[in-house]
């Protein structure tokens, strides 16, 4: 198959690149990016040429020239960021020239606004995962496989925790800002509920332990919300395991807003990067996410969890590596704009993930 990645030269890109070009089902890739420099390297140290690694130098926000770059590929991989600037261009361009397309897209308001898109993605037969990392991504796939195990699906829970140390890039940073600036979505649960707005203390697979979080809207909320129409409650919460760097991030956030590409934004972010570069990291350099699903089996509540912990890299990358190899050999087909769940089944996913060294763990409630 022939592999475009957009966005290689970052700490993720450089991994998923890695990844895709180890496997034997891919006959060609091209790294791309605005940085020339970096993107040499990147595609030297992979083999070059000799092992059918090429670079190209491309800008993500040029919808003509990603349209042009993207006839020759069966398959666009983003790892591109921060989504709310490039996602939209980069998908008009993967459904203009019918070519499958996986990202790292984790912007409710885009994800929202490509569904829109969908029957033109249906249209033209390209299959667009917008958001296939570790949230959303590793989130759906183990709601899935917690909701597969209940006959009703009551509420569901999504908690992820990262660490200021581990893989802070400029985009994820700017990314986190509009995350937190955006603030919660109004409460399911009705009126005056206080609801994800409160900051609660949340347990993450070891070494990550208690991490203080927040609700925030996220592209879970309406993507499972779609899968589970019955479902009560959908909430996505997340925080820094430093809790003193995450109070700076949410007095940052207040202060830029949430305008997205608004000039305040990316000045918050770069003070938030200089801010963190002197603070010694206290928490545990690795990122965690866990799942809690709650409904019913055979008449009876039942609550099931999931959790994975790993450094953040990993747990992008690799789920985004998988997806775009199976959506580049063209046996996983559903022309349209979809979450990752709802193209991949979950237990074959999460199974050729963990060949792969990434694996989660079934979380026990222990009864003192």
């Amino acid at each position: 198959m022939n592999v475009l990645l957009l966005g290689a030269t970052g700490a993720v890109g450089r991994r998923v690149a890695g990844e895709l070009a180890r496997s034997d089902a891919v006959t060609r890739l091209v790294v791309s990016s605005r940085n020339s420099a970096d993107l040499e390297a990147v595609a030297h140290n992979l083999g070059g040429v000799d092992r059918g690694v090429f670079h190209l130098e491309l800008d993500a926000s040029d919808e003509h020239g990603l349209a042009l770059a993207g006839r020759e590929f069966d398959v666009i991989a983003s790892c591109t960021g921060p989504a709310y600037l490039y996602e939209e261009t980069a998908v008009s361009s993967a459904i203009a020239t019918g070519t499958s397309y996986v990202s790292l897209c984790d912007d409710a308001a885009t994800v929202q606004a490509l569904v829109e898109s969908s029957d033109s993605a249906a249209t033209a037969g390209a299959t667009i995962v917008s958001g296939c990392g570790l949230s959303p991504g590793l989130t759906n796939f183990m709601c899935r496989l917690a909701a597969a195990q209940l006959d009703e699906v009551d509420e569901i829970a999504i908690q992820v925790a990262r660490s200021t140390a581990d893989a802070a890039s400029p985009a994820s940073l700017r990314s986190l800002v509009r995350t937190v600036a955006g603030g919660p979505p109004p409460s399911s649960r009705g009126p005056g509920d206080p609801g994800s707005a409160t900051p609660r203390p949340s347990f993450f697979p070891p070494p990550v332990g208690w991490v203080e979080t927040f609700g925030y809207d996220h592209p879970e909320l309406l993507t499972l919300r779609r899968s589970f129409p019955g479902v009560r409650l959908v909430e996505f919460r997340a925080g820094l395991a430093e809790r003193a760097a995450m109070d700076i991030v949410r007095a940052l956030a207040a202060v830029s807003g949430s305008e997205g590409s608004g000039g305040k934004s990316t000045v918050a972010s770069e003070v938030l990067r200089r801010i963190l570069e002197r603070m010694p990291a206290r928490g545990a350099e690795w990122a965690a996410a866990r799942v809690d699903v709650e409904g019913r089996h055979e008449g009876r509540p039942l609550s099931i969890s999931y959790g994975i912990v790993d450094h953040l890299t990993n747990l992008a990358a690799l789920p985004m590596a998988q997806a775009a190899l199976a959506l580049g050999t063209g046996d996983t087909a559903a022309p349209g704009v979809h979450a990752p769940d709802e193209v991949f089944g979950a237990k074959p996913f999460l199974r050729a993930l963990s060949h792969r060294g990434l694996r989660i763990a079934r979380l026990e409630p222990y009864e003192v």
